[in-house]
């Protein structure tokens, strides 16, 4: 059993949007490791317009990050503003 064809046939068989969350994810980790990134060509199954899943999250607020003290999670409600914080408090 060939593990790449495998893998290859998984991913052809997921709906596209998961395709794309694949595709996001390997390019994701190809970037955080110093290696070229592939660009999507229009005829690749997982190409589609908008940017990746992680700059989307980035870009609402989702994702994010703070310089802080290894007390944080006792800490956090004193340290973290929460005045922009959407939801019901119930």
């Amino acid at each position: 059993m060939n593990t790449e064809i495998d893998l290859h046939n998984e991913i052809r068989n997921l709906p596209p949007n998961m395709q794309k969350e694949v595709w996001d994810f390997i390019q994701f980790v190809k970037n955080r490791h110093g290696l070229p990134v592939t660009k999507k060509s229009d005829s690749s199954p997982t190409a589609s317009s908008g940017s990746s899943l992680f700059q989307e999250l980035e870009q609402i607020g989702f994702v994010g990050c703070i310089a802080s003290d290894a007390q944080l999670s006792q800490t956090y409600k004193t340290r973290l503003d929460f005045s922009n914080k959407c939801g019901d408090k119930s």
